[in-house]
C-alpha cells in the first residue's frame, strides 16, 4: 500500500529545551463556509505538553529544511475532559517558511464516519510519527508504522498516566508497537472502496478528479502503549519465593491506545476555541478595512512579533490535495 503524501507531510516534532518530547500534525478548521482556507493548529496528546512551559515544534518549510517555533505553555488548549488525551495550539502565521498539508474536518472519523464506513475490528491502520534517534538532520523524516484495530472504544481503558496514576481514557486500541516520540503521533484507519458489511457490498465514490483506490481518514491521536504490569516475586537464599505485590515491571503488550478523532473535532469545536477564532477573523477584518496587512517578510519579522504571533494571530494556509493509492 502506497502511503499517501498528505500523512507524510502532515507531521511536526515537538520538543522540551531541546528534549524529544513527542509528535504532532497539522489540522484546519475553514476560514468561512466553503472557503479553501483554514485556520492552523497543531494537535497532539495533552501528556506531552501538559505541565510544559518550554515546548517547541520542528516543522518542515518551503525551503525544504525544518524550522523551529517556540509555543508558549498558555497557547495550549487542552481536552477539559479528563480521558480525552488531546491538545491544539495555534500555528504561528510564517507563512513564506512553512507549509505543511492540512487536515480538514472532512478527513477526521468522527463517530458518525466510524458508524457509516463500518470502521471495526480487522481495518488497517497507519501511523505516523518520530523516532527520536533518527529524527531526520535536515527536514522532518517521520517513521510509519502499520497495524489493525484489535478493539473499538466501547468503554473507557484503564492506563498508567503521569506519576503513575490510574487514568481512564477513551481509547481504540490498535495492533501495533509504540515508543516514546511516538505520542501525539496522528492515526489514520485505510479501507478499499468496495468493503462488505453485513453481507452486502458497498462502494464509496470520491468526488475527486481521481478516484482512489482506497479511503482513509484520521483514526486518532497515538496516546501510548497498552502495559501489561507483572509483578516480581524475588527469592530468598532458601529458594523460596518472597511475594512483593509493591514491584512490578510494566511490559509492552503490543497494543496501542489511540484518542478518537471525535475528540480533536470536538476541542476545535469548543466555546473557548470558537470564540478566540471569532476574535482573530474580526481583528482581521478590521485590518483590511484599514488597509492594514501583516508582515510575512521573515526579515522583519523580531524575535518579539514571533512570540506574540503565536498568543494573538493564526495562520491561513490552504489545504493540501492528495490522492491516496
Amino acid at each position: 500500500m502506497r502511503v499517501p503524501s498528505a500523512v507524510l507531510n502532515n507531521v511536526v516534532y515537538l520538543y522540551d529545551a531541546g528534549k524529544s518530547i513527542g509528535t504532532g500534525f497539522v489540522v484546519g478548521v475553514p476560514a468561512a463556509l466553503g472557503s479553501k482556507e483554514v485556520y492552523a493548529y497543531i494537535a497532539t496528546a495533552r501528556h506531552v505538553v501538559r505541565g510544559r512551559s518550554n515546548v517547541s515544534i520542528r516543522i518542515n518549510g518551503l525551503n525544504g529544511e525544518a524550522t523551529h517555533i517556540d509555543v508558549n505553555a498558555d497557547s495550549w488548549w487542552l481536552s477539559p475532559r479528563s480521558y480525552a488525551d488531546v491538545a491544539i495550539a495555534f500555528l504561528p502565521g510564517m507563512p513564506d517558511r512553512i507549509s505543511p498539508t492540512v487536515i480538514r474536518p472532512d478527513q477526521m472519523g468522527d463517530q458518525n464516519f466510524l458508524i457509516d464506513r463500518g470502521v471495526c475490528e480487522g481495518d488497517e491502520v497507519l501511523i505516523v510519527g518520530l523516532l527520536p534517534r533518527l529524527p531526520g538532520q535536515n527536514k522532518n523524516l517521520p517513521v510509519v508504522r502499520f497495524g489493525h484495530i484489535a478493539r473499538l472504544n466501547e468503554e473507557l481503558i484503564p492506563t498508567m498516566g503521569p506519576g503513575q496514576i490510574l487514568e481512564q481514557l477513551d481509547g481504540i486500541m490498535v495492533e501495533s508497537l509504540s515508543w516514546p516520540g511516538q505520542s501525539g503521533s496522528p492515526v489514520y484507519v485505510t479501507f478499499p472502496i468496495t468493503r462488505e458489511m453485513d453481507g452486502n457490498f458497498r462502494m464509496y465514490v470520491d468526488d475527486g478528479p481521481v478516484p482512489p483506490r482506497r479511503f482513509w481518514a484520521l483514526l486518532g491521536v497515538l496516546s501510548g502503549h497498552w502495559p501489561i504490569p507483572q509483578s516480581i516475586r524475588p527469592s530468598d537464599p532458601d529458594g523460596v519465593e518472597e511475594d512483593v505485590p509493591d514491584w512490578y515491571i510494566r511490559s509492552n503488550s503490543g497494543i496501542t491506545v489511540v484518542t478518537p478523532a471525535q475528540h480533536v473535532l470536538d476541542l476545535l469545536n469548543s466555546f473557548d476555541v470558537v470564540e478566540d477564532r471569532m476574535k482573530r477573523a474580526e481583528h482581521e477584518k478590521a485590518q483590511e478595512v484599514l488597509g492594514v496587512q501583516d508582515s510575512g517578510d521573515s526579515e522583519t519579522f523580531t524575535k518579539a512579533d514571533f512570540q506574540d504571533a503565536l498568543r494573538k494571530a493564526s495562520r491561513r494556509v490552504k489545504p493540501g490535495v492528495d490522492t491516496p493509492d
